[in-house]
């Protein structure tokens, strides 16, 4: 009984005593959480689809049936892109009309990862222009980066260093968040 009559301030008192947490930086926390979740929460979906034109700076020997740029998007676990060897590989998306976005995932093959991820994009006439860039983990795992929100209708995606040591890449999963406009 006496623990459900605690007030909500005393509660939280508890939990920051408990986690030895500054009350300014325990608010602070629940800001930005309640603005992610604002902006981002539920609104955000993929803004990929059917009439996207992708390109990629190469394909392992050119096996396109086998390696190629579709594989990116078809969420199959066993189908990848696979880059050849070389340095400063990339991917490049044309929308087919303007989009939010906010957010990218990428699932890399640990070993073929990219130390440095450099997201550019524009509107159709425009030159690119840098909108993020993030340091992905080389491991096997999906990561998640989210940036500032951009209208785009065109997107490059460079990796300028591979961890593998041939410059290769390969990618499983590649998908942007944002809104629809």
């Amino acid at each position: 009984m006496e623990r459900s009559k605690r007030s909500k301030a005393e509660s939280t008192s508890h939990i920051r005593k408990s986690l030895g947490l500054h009350s300014s930086l325990l608010y602070g926390l629940n800001d930005t959480f309640r603005q992610h979740h604002v902006s981002y929460g539920s609104m955000v979906e993929t803004v990929l689809c059917a009439g996207v034109v992708s390109r990629v700076s190469s394909v392992l020997q050119r096996d396109v049936k086998q390696f190629g740029k579709q594989f990116l998007f078809d969420r199959k676990e066993e189908t990848c892109w696979n880059s050849d060897q070389g340095s400063s590989q990339w991917i490049t998306l044309e929308l087919p009309h303007k989009v939010c976005i906010s957010e990218i995932h990428i699932q890399f093959q640990g070993g073929f990862s990219s130390r440095s991820c450099i997201l550019e994009g524009c509107l159709k006439e425009c030159e690119l222009e840098k909108i993020a860039e993030f340091y992905p983990e080389d491991n096997n795992a999906l990561q998640k980066f989210d940036f500032p929100e951009k209208y785009v209708e065109k997107l490059r995606l460079s990796f300028p260093s591979s961890t593998d040591f041939f410059g290769r890449i390969i990618v499983y999963q590649l998908d942007l968040l944002g809104q629809k406009k």
